[in-house]
């Protein structure tokens, strides 16, 4: 009874939470990264291979704004992406003397200015991404189990989604690619973890072994919650040390992931595993009837 009771603590905390992230949406708002707001793009090359953490410590230094460095893998060419506050003549100039100071040879290639429209563009088609992303695996999982379960499974999957954007909206931590792309690995990592508990429950359903649902779902959470942390745990380490060896390239996606990942361990619990009974779900919702033939029918 005590873990039932946690549950629907959980569930109704999951409620709240999913409330406090969609007035952070409205009210403060997503706060975009420069690929989404435009800006100046300049690619350029080095004379020497330079590491990504080098060159970011040493321009950020200089650049009061937002700007993203992206280089190949042998730290020879790089694109450098400033918000819409400069123009193209200071961004070269930036880039000619700090390289100047630094003892680096930087050879200047192509620079071009991203309109606010490309980056409405991007907004869109990532918000189709997600969109179509959620529409697939609710198709899944509406035909892998009962309705009651799926509908679970799939509020969950909103829930983590939600709650990363409530945080990023909230705390106003920069939304960009990176981040769309870690929103789309929380949708497969959530959808992971209800399922686990789902077959777990239908598994204890067809063995019939349990007369009150309750009971069933306790135990099919208390059986799959160490694979549960066991999975999180591993997936948190290798996130740590994206966020630590990557630094503030890949920081705000590293957090996307992290807040998902934990979001996602509680709401396989608390959303996916508490409303199927407070749904209805039946007893027999997986037994098969048996089949009667003709001659059966006839004896």
């Amino acid at each position: 009874m005590m873990m039932t009771k946690l549950r629907q603590l959980g569930l109704a905390t999951a409620c709240l939470a999913m409330l406090w992230s969609i007035t952070g949406l409205f009210y403060k708002g997503l706060n975009y990264g420069i690929e989404f707001t435009g800006g100046v793009v300049t690619e350029f090359t080095s004379s020497k291979p330079l590491s990504q953490n080098t060159l970011f410590n040493v321009y950020s230094s200089h650049i009061e704004g937002e700007f993203r460095l992206n280089g190949t893998q042998d730290g020879l060419s790089w694109t450098m992406r400033q918000s819409d506050q400069t123009n193209i003549a200071a961004q070269r100039e930036l880039l000619l003397n700090v390289g100047t100071e630094q003892g680096w040879k930087i050879n200047l290639q192509e620079s071009v200015f991203i309109g606010s429209q490309i980056g409405q563009e991007l907004i869109e088609k990532g918000g189709l991404a997600l969109l179509v992303s959620a529409l697939c695996m609710m198709t899944y999982v509406t035909f892998r189990f009962e309705w009651r379960l799926a509908s679970s499974a799939i509020l969950a999957l909103f829930h983590d989604v939600l709650m990363v954007l409530g945080c990023f909206a909230w705390f106003q931590i920069k939304f960009d690619l990176a981040v769309l792309a870690g929103l789309l690995a929380i949708m497969g990592y959530s959808l992971n973890d209800s399922i686990i508990v789902g077959d777990r429950v239908r598994e204890l359903l067809l063995s019939r072994r349990y007369t009150r649902l309750n009971l069933l779902v306790n135990q099919a959470v208390t059986s799959t919650f160490r694979r549960t942390l066991i999975t999180s745990g591993t997936t948190l380490t290798t996130i740590a040390a994206i966020g630590v060896m990557a630094g503030d390239v890949l920081g705000e996606f590293s957090l996307s992931l992290g807040i998902g990942v934990i979001v996602g361990t509680i709401s396989s619990i608390s959303v996916a595993a508490t409303l199927p009974p407070i749904l209805g779900l039946p007893m027999d919702a997986y037994l098969i009837e048996p089949e009667v033939n003709e001659s059966e029918e006839m004896i």
